[in-house]
């Protein structure tokens, strides 16, 4: 008896089976690793067959189908992952495109040009017509780089043009939009990338943009009006886009892709304008806050100068009654310079040395005044550099003035104050001190709180001013240390590198 032998495959058979892998193998959505473990057999299954090799080519197919019904049972699962790979890249698409779109509107907002008219709230016919060349010229360029829209489609998701176009006829009105609309939309009809329907589109929400232009009275509240006209120009778009594809979509979809492409323009809009009226409206802030501490500053020196003075003109009184023609002149030199100085003075930020020399002015007149009752000890240790350092100005002189006519002036006998000007590497420490009456530190947090004090007699009024204006500039106001009886010192740490806002 021969041995058992088995029968040798069929031609026919095998080419079916052949045809069959391939069939599946297409059907499938193989990943790479999948790729190169099955299409190599196929290959070699028919590389045998070529070679009526069938018994080979029934081994690898046997592999071949193993491995296709593997694959076709986790098929769903392996579906479901690149679904979700998708849709991340798309929302990190979405992602990068609104944040292209607020850092336009950021360089937008600080352009000097369009700051200025922004703050106006009045785009000159200049303004409109540089708005029609920078966001028609934003739109081909975005075209070149392919950042205009998400995926290769015409009609995908979130068109940066539409969103451009949008801008401009909401900050440049009909015309802007109109413009801007016929030179986007004529690129890209020249491209051959869409049909003309997609020109006129894009002239539709030009228009649409424009007539929103008309309710924005403020552009500082620019993002409820940006959002509203995003969402109509998103409207128009999808409508154009998916309406020719309602019969080869489900409803559903149809539906969700309105929604979806309207959301995204209209929140495209709303990123670049909301930062344009974000930037307006902390700069009208600092303005505010500036003008104030300004008004604050011209209060100070309005308040300063009347008690100063009376006192001032009375010493001078005095010294011509005992008949010193030469230190009344002096004086009156003196007093001449100081009130030049407050009077001129309307920025708010001088040099160290100027405030010292303003201060030197102030105590040759105090001290003709008070005579042998004050002594003034000066230490200024500055460098050239720490001479030149901006402070803000009148920060010295009222507390050199508080120590003389409150602490000095109140007691009894002889009195002195020291003042310090210490530069570190990076600070100037400022000290006024007196050994004068002192305060409870009661009065102290009154007067740099503002509840109640002696704010009457003017001292709470400056002091307050300048600790706020130096909370304001350094974070750090004055800090006081005084004891009943013994004295008051007061300090002041100035950062000589620190970029300073606007006092």
């Amino acid at each position: 008896m021969g041995p058992n032998l088995s029968a040798a495959p069929d031609k026919k058979d095998v080419l079916t089976r052949y045809e069959k892998a391939i069939e599946v193998a297409e059907s499938l959505y193989l990943y790479e690793e999948d790729i190169l473990k099955v299409l190599p057999r196929i290959r070699l299954a028919s590389s045998a067959l070529m070679h009526d090799n069938l018994d080979r080519a029934a081994q690898v197919l046997d592999d071949v189908e193993r491995d296709l019904k593997i694959l076709k049972t986790n098929q769903p699962r392996r579906f479901m992952e690149r679904k979700k790979i998708e849709w991340l890249e798309t929302y990190v698409d979405i992602f990068q495109k609104i944040a292209i779109l607020g850092f336009l509107g950021f360089l937008f907002v600080k352009w000097p040009l369009y700051n200025r008219m922004l703050q106006k709230n009045r785009i000159t016919s200049a303004g409109r017509g540089y708005l029609i060349l920078l966001t028609s010229g934003l739109s081909v360029m975005f075209s070149f780089l392919d950042l205009s829209r998400y995926g290769e489609s015409g009609w995908a998701f979130f068109d940066l043009q539409v969103v451009l176009i949008t801008v401009g006829g909401l900050l440049g009105g009909i015309v802007t939009g109109l413009l801007t609309a016929a030179i986007s939309g004529s690129f890209r009809l020249l491209l051959g990338t869409d049909f003309s329907i997609y020109l006129w589109m894009m002239i539709a929400i030009g228009i649409i943009s424009g007539f929103f232009s008309s309710q924005v009275k403020d552009y500082q509240n620019l993002g409820g009006v940006g959002l509203l006209a995003g969402l109509c120009a998103g409207l128009i778009h999808a409508l154009t886009a998916y309406i020719p594809l309602k019969d080869l979509i489900p409803q559903w979809y149809f539906v969700f892709a309105l929604i979806f492409l309207s959301a995204l323009e209209g929140l495209g809009t709303f990123a670049f304008v909301s930062v344009i009226s974000g930037v307006l409206r902390d700069q009208h802030r600092r303005e505010v806050e500036r003008d104030l501490l300004e008004t604050r500053l011209l209060f100070l020196q309005a308040q300063m100068r009347p008690h100063f003075l009376f006192n001032a003109l009375n010493t001078i009184s005095a010294i011509c009654g005992r008949e010193h023609a030469n230190a009344a002149r002096e004086l009156v030199v003196k007093l001449a310079d100081f009130l030049r100085r407050t009077l001129q003075r309307k920025e708010s930020m001088v040099s160290m040395q100027e405030e010292l020399d303003y201060i030197d002015d102030y105590l040759d007149i105090e001290k003709v005044r008070f005579g042998d009752r004050l002594t003034v000890i000066k230490e200024v240790k500055l460098d050239p550099q720490g001479g030149s350092a901006k402070v803000p100005i009148l920060i010295l002189q009222p507390l050199v003035e508080n120590a003389v006519r409150h602490g000095i002036g109140r007691k009894s006998g002889m009195g002195h104050i020291w003042i310090r000007v210490l530069q570190t590497k990076d600070k100037i420490k400022l000290e006024v001190e007196d050994d004068g009456e002192g305060m409870s530190r009661e009065t102290v947090e009154k007067m740099l709180q503002g509840n109640g004090g002696s704010s009457s007699d003017g001292l709470g009024i400056a002091v307050r001013n300048i600790h706020q204006r130096l909370l304001k500039l350094y974070g750090a106001g004055l800090s006081y240390e005084s004891v009943l009886g013994k004295g008051t010192k007061v300090s002041i740490h100035i950062l000589t590198e620190a970029r300073l806002a606007d006092a």
